[in-house]
């Protein structure tokens, strides 16, 4: 039977519209009105009836400064955006069932921002989240004193959640609860001058997002297309694990890692110079969050259950154009022409004296090394800095940017899209990862390893509880 294009099909309408209503909320914190670091603060969505919360969209919104005023400290940035200062966040019901529970997200939201928003985005939408929106810049926004107008923050929700395929049902027997917390201020802030940094203060932080109400008949047809069945919402979470490495030179160094999940998609290693201070008066020697290096590394692979992923080793001692390949890969953005990511700023700074305007070489030259990735071994800086300029990278303030992901996706789904695809099953396996370094390999390494999984939230139809597998 043959067929007719779309635009001779006059038989074929659109449905009718539903009864419903959208409108915007705002759920305010439980625990308080204002918090500094190393706190956190809770915030509880809504009991409502025929309701609907529109994942997607929520983000946190809250006003942020420093706790000293200005006469007192030199000033701050963020290390990198707003979303540094995180580094937990737990989704639970009020019955308390905990659903989800993410560690180090700040280390993994860096990576993930870096590697998936245009330098662009930064310049233009990126204060909004913290980011400073200056070309070849790593930092973000200055931190206002306490004597001065706070600035207001919107972050919106990247991981967890916030990937759902569906919305939320909100007639619920309890209410799902987000804690963020907030991790110390000097880790994820840098010194503008010589003056200690002082910690911050966030202030009245709320759930900010659209909901969906239907009308009663709505429901009623809702409720008969489910008949028995739950509300099954499809998203992908994080889990996360740590270890630390010392300075031992050469060698291989194998990590045990705690990811025990029924459908792994991607895997992602991001390091960190673990010589880092507590002290005020140097804490500014390390780039943190955003601080990365090939930290003397040649070869990565992983094992589950002794099967090597991938097959052949990821090799960094001819380059790291293997690296760089996996990322885009785990990215699915190959053939993406429209993908552009910030870990390679493009901005050239200033003239080099010699140097004609079209010479490649000095073309390269005026590019801050911290703004070339993979280039630095150490990844940190090895004299004191004083003020934010020193920051830009020439010789022993060099820094890097190392991260390396890779997908374990065996096939895609037809079900649901591109959002639904099938990883590896590590239930009750051996996962292990194998890095090799190299002789140049001299220092302490904080080593993160995140796994992003598929994970099914289940309200039971008659007990309006929550359920999650995976």
């Amino acid at each position: 039977m043959a067929a007719l294009s779309r635009s001779l099909e006059y038989g074929r309408l659109k449905s009718k519209a539903v009864s419903a209503r959208n409108y915007r909320v705002a759920f305010r914190s439980q625990s308080g009105l204002s918090f500094q670091a190393n706190q956190s603060f809770t915030i509880e969505l809504a009991q409502l009836q025929r309701s609907y919360l529109d994942l997607n969209c929520m983000y946190l919104q809250f006003e942020v400064q420093q706790t000293s005023a200005a006469a007192d400290v030199s000033g701050a940035r963020f290390d990198y955006s707003a979303y540094s200062m995180f580094n937990r966040i737990t989704v639970s019901s009020a019955a308390g069932a905990v659903l989800e529970d993410t560690n180090y997200l700040n280390v993994y939201n860096s990576m993930l921002l870096q590697s998936q928003c245009s330098e662009e985005y930064q310049k233009g939408y990126g204060k909004t989240i913290g980011h400073a929106g200056q070309p070849g810049c790593a930092f973000g926004i200055d931190l206002p004193a306490s004597d001065e107008t706070p600035i207001t923050i919107c972050l919106p929700m990247l991981t967890g959640l916030a990937t759902a395929n569906r919305q939320l049902p909100l007639d619920v027997a309890a209410p799902l609860r987000f804690t963020f917390y907030v991790d110390d201020f000097k880790k994820f802030t840098v010194r503008k001058g010589t003056s200690a940094l002082s910690d911050i203060k966030i202030s009245n932080p709320r759930i900010v997002a659209n909901i969906t109400e239907l009308s009663e008949s709505t429901q009623v047809l809702l409720d008969q297309s489910l008949a028995n069945l739950s509300y099954n919402i499809n998203y992908t979470g994080i889990v996360s694990t740590h270890a630390t490495r010392s300075e031992e030179g050469a060698g291989t160094y194998v990590a045990n890692l705690a990811f025990r999940n029924s459908s792994i998609n991607k895997v992602a290693l991001i390091m960190q110079s673990q010589d880092r201070s507590a002290d005020q008066a140097t804490i500014e020697n390390n780039h943190v969050i955003s601080n990365r290096s090939t930290g003397g590394i040649k070869e990565i692979s992983y094992f589950i259950n002794g099967q090597r992923f991938p097959q052949q080793k990821m090799d960094l001692t001819h380059g790291v154009s293997e690296v760089w390949s996996e990322n885009v890969l785990a990215d699915r953005v190959l053939m993406d022409p429209t993908h552009h990511s910030s870990l390679n700023y493009s901005s050239v700074t200033g003239t080099i004296e010699g140097h004609a305007a079209v010479d490649i070489d000095g073309l390269r030259a005026r590019i801050p090394t911290n703004h070339r990735n993979f280039e630095c071994v150490n990844g940190r800086h090895t004299n004191l800095p004083t003020t934010l300029d020193h920051y830009v990278g020439a010789g022993t303030n060099a820094y890097g940017t190392f991260y390396s992901q890779l997908s374990l996706e065996t096939f895609k789904s037809n079900m649901d899209g591109e959002s639904i695809f099938s990883g590896v099953n590590a239930l009750g396996s051996t996962f292990q990862c194998e890095l090799v370094f190299g002789d140049d390999n001299n220092m302490k390494l904080d080593l993160y390893w995140f796994a992003t999984v598929d994970k099914i939230l289940s309200l039971d139809n008659l007990t309006r509880s929550w359920i999650v597998s995976d």
